[in-house]
């Protein structure tokens, strides 16, 4: 017979889990570290691991994560390194510190480690719009027609 699924937290204690993910994330998505001041829409709390893969409802296994960070993840737990055609992991925000697995330049996120570049790729970190609103955010100016 087939587990059972571990029960989900009740909406209090969920709120109560919502604010200390935020919290520890600064109020920030561990993914592509925008803030959810400067997001249109509240972050939402990412299973790292899907409860579908055996993933739980804890603090450990918890990121803190824009809509667009979450939706594009889902529940997958790798993708291919651009850089090596191979099956990577991707970035775990528990586990792996960002600034190892990740920089800036300019607008975009470079990925230092196969983990890194797998989850830029999957994630879609260096869509044009996503490297536009980075500039914005750091106090570039852009305009339409690239001016």
């Amino acid at each position: 017979m087939p587990e059972a699924a571990p029960p989900r937290p009740s909406s209090k204690n969920l709120a109560a889990l919502r604010e200390k993910v935020a919290d520890r994330a600064s109020y920030t998505c561990e993914y592509c570290l925008t803030p959810e001041q400067a997001s249109f829409a509240p972050h939402q709390v990412d299973h790292i691991v899907s409860v579908k893969h055996g993933g739980e409802s804890d603090v450990d296994n918890l990121a803190f994560a824009c809509t667009l960070c979450n939706r594009r993840k889902g529940s997958d737990l790798s993708s291919f390194d651009t850089e090596t055609g191979q099956l990577a992991p991707l970035f775990h925000p528990r586990r792996d510190p960002w600034h190892e697995h990740f920089t800036l330049k300019g607008g975009e996120l470079v990925g230092l480690t196969p983990s890194a570049r797998a989850t830029i790729h999957l994630l879609r970190l260096n869509h044009p719009h996503r490297v536009q609103e980075r500039l914005v955010r750091f106090g570039w100016r852009w305009t339409r027609d690239g001016a």
